[in-house]
């Protein structure tokens, strides 16, 4: 699920140091990744346990290692969505990396928390603070990053996005070479974040789900919605662009995705038949994820009248 992004909350649990990962509205999953494991054991070892327990080693992520001694925040994915995290401010984001917010929206945060952007957080290690690295746009509390954009860099056609992995990779903060890198491109790679941010889907009287591989004509190019919102990021909601593009490309982005076990828990484990294959509820989930089923198709109905009494639960009063 992590590794698909088919989650709608994924933290770093600090009381627990555990990860915990909400899907389906209300379903809760609780895990360790590589961080979280890591303290454990260090907490075992400290308190002169026995030994410590993986549960279930089949789970694991393809070439990974529970054991590493890596605890730092180094797994940059190259998307720049999975840096987005919540924090009360950008130095309580950077210090624990905790929650992330893929959207770029505030609404994935708690109530007491924002969403800043380009962190230098990486989803696949929540839970640990990131190195101290050079960033083009270094404060992401008032800035964003134009990722896609073409410049010159180092002698090279490049993005924005691609030009900032480098610096981070080569340079650390406070560096000639960052401040180089930095004089050169920040004023073409980087825009301070608009009061009230255009959001494709959500406009005066509607707010909808992104179908986020669904792909549009937006000037001469086909892209994807996904990209589509990314560049609409520096536009504020009353602009040109923002509203003329949701006029243009609301529908064909913009929809209610199908969901499963809406307001109820999911019994992911169940194995039920579905388009004739065998797999659980939380497969099946997923499946109506990926394909972008809507409320109002008819797959969904069928979805909800043979499976729905199977794979979903109204919630005990004490449970």
């Amino acid at each position: 699920m992590v590794t698909a992004r088919s989650f709608d909350m994924i933290r770093f649990d600090e009381d627990s140091e555990s990860m915990v990962m909400v899907t389906d509205g209300n379903r809760l999953i609780s895990y360790d990744n590589t961080v979280s494991f890591n303290k454990k054991t260090q907490y075992s070892e400290e308190n002169c346990l026995r030994g410590v327990m993986l549960w279930a080693i089949d789970m694991l992520k393809d070439n990974s290692n529970p054991l590493s001694s890596n605890n730092g925040n180094t797994g940059r994915t190259g998307d720049p969505s999975d840096e987005n995290f919540c924090g009360r401010d950008y130095q309580d984001v950077i210090s624990s990396c905790r929650q992330p917010c893929r959207s770029g929206s505030s609404d994935e945060c708690p109530a007491d928390e924002i969403c800043f952007v380009n962190t230098g957080c990486s989803i696949d290690n929540i839970g640990s603070a990131p190195p101290t690295k050079c960033r083009l746009c270094p404060d992401p509390s008032t800035q964003g990053m134009k990722t896609w954009l073409e410049i010159e860099y180092g002698g090279n056609t490049t993005t924005c996005g691609e030009a900032d992995l480098s610096v981070i990779n080569e340079f650390a903060t406070g560096t000639e070479q960052c401040d180089a890198a930095k004089d050169a491109l920040q004023d073409q790679c980087c825009y301070p974040y608009p009061e009230n941010p255009c959001m494709l889907c959500r406009t005066e009287t509607e707010f909808m789900d992104l179908n986020a591989l669904a792909e549009v004509d937006f000037n001469g190019e086909t892209i994807s919605c996904f990209d589509l919102m990314t560049l609409l990021g520096p536009e504020p909601a009353d602009s040109d662009m923002c509203l003329n593009t949701q006029a243009e490309l609301f529908d064909q982005c913009c929809f209610n995705q199908c969901k499963l076990c809406e307001g109820k828990g999911v019994r992911w484990w169940v194995e039920v038949e579905f388009d004739g294959k065998d797999m659980n509820c939380g497969e099946l989930d997923s499946v109506l994820y990926k394909n972008s089923t809507e409320e109002e198709d008819d797959l969904c109905s069928d979805v909800l009248t043979n499976h729905g009494e199977d794979c979903c639960y109204e919630f005990p009063d004490n449970p």
